[in-house]
């Protein structure tokens, strides 16, 4: 009996021992956490350039297709970049794209996934998850127009995608016309007057118009984004360091510029997915996966709507990943 007691109180010692051990671990992590989010702040992108890969890499694809894709990602955006990467690869788009990634994780991640697609490596000092209205997500923001100013001044024609998005067919017919400035995406869905553009689906065709529009937007965001270089990454500032608003603002008031607007009908945001007058009046070629926050989110939503074309162990492409049935509800 005495032997059994000592055992019980020997058992309950080590699951206390292991209980504490367990919190201070915990209450560690989440210190950690949370002295992260409060003392990050946006890497230095002042000295930014483009690299000599990145430039014989987009010579190579002018030359064969006169126009380069451009995506820009970190590994906190890796998943979804390989789920897109699934969904197009029947169309002819990956032969035209450079991945940008700006961590090792997300280089390897792409480079080792698939040894065919132009990945390169340009750091930038963050792999975190960002979400859209933080400080880092519109530093990020600047850093991409940063270097797309740079191909733009070297005559680089850009289409600029995200891989939040589902293609249900090839849009780059809608792209081949040369004499347009710009061929840009409304960011809500349906026609209005003044719209916002979305960023990240954008053709700019590589004209004195649009390097000068470009300029200029690279030039309004670094000083707007210049207020912020001391605050913590993860403040939530509104729409204050959006990239859109300040292109839309520049598109507005450029009288001389040739926009072509992409039909709404074809061409639609994420609100297709909780607008069902939306759904009811579009055909869509393209779908992007905004209007919600978080990847996590934007992963759930995708996998629900029938919309994700990557394995479940996130390795292969599924079979059936071209051509999706909409699914309407």
């Amino acid at each position: 009996m005495v032997s059994s007691v000592r055992a019980k109180l020997r058992m309950t010692s080590r699951s206390r021992i292991v209980f504490v051990l367990g919190a201070v671990i915990l209450i560690s992590l989440y210190v950690y956490h949370i002295n992260i989010i409060h003392t990050y702040r946006p890497p230095d992108i002042s000295e930014i350039r483009v690299s000599d890969e990145l430039v014989t890499i987009a010579k190579a694809i002018k030359q064969k297709h006169g126009f380069v894709v451009l995506q820009f990602l970190n590994s906190g955006f890796l998943t979804l970049t390989k789920n897109w990467i699934c969904n197009v690869e029947c169309f002819s788009i990956l032969p035209k794209t450079i991945f940008i990634t700006t961590d090792v994780d997300a280089y390897r991640g792409l480079a080792e996934w698939k040894d065919d697609l132009n990945v390169i490596l340009l750091e930038y000092g963050t792999k975190h998850e960002m979400t859209y209205g933080e400080v880092i997500y519109y530093y990020f923001g600047l850093f991409r127009v940063k270097i797309m100013n740079q191909l733009l001044q070297r005559n680089f024609s850009i289409f600029e995608t995200e891989a939040d998005a589902t293609w249900f067919d090839d849009p780059l017919e809608y792209f081949a016309q040369s004499s347009v400035d710009m061929v840009v995406m409304q960011n809500k869905g349906k026609h209005c007057q003044h719209c916002m553009v979305n960023g990240g689906f954008l053709y700019i065709n590589a004209t004195h118009t649009s390097q000068r529009m470009w300029n200029e937007l690279t030039r309004q965001l670094t000083e707007k984004m210049k207020g912020y270089r001391n605050q913590e990454g993860w403040r939530n500032i509104g729409m204050a360091g959006s990239e859109q608003v300040f292109l839309s603002d520049i598109i507005e008031t450029e009288k001389s510029a040739n926009i072509q607007w992409l039909p709404v009908e074809r061409f639609v945001s994420g609100l297709w997915y909780t607008n069902k007058e939306i759904r009811s009046h579009t055909q869509p070629i393209v779908i992007l996966n905004n209007h919600v926050l978080g990847n996590a989110q934007k992963i759930e939503r995708a996998k629900l709507w029938g919309h994700w074309s990557l394995s479940a162990d996130n390795i292969r492409c599924r079979h059936d990943n071209c051509h999706k049935d909409i699914v309407k509800i």
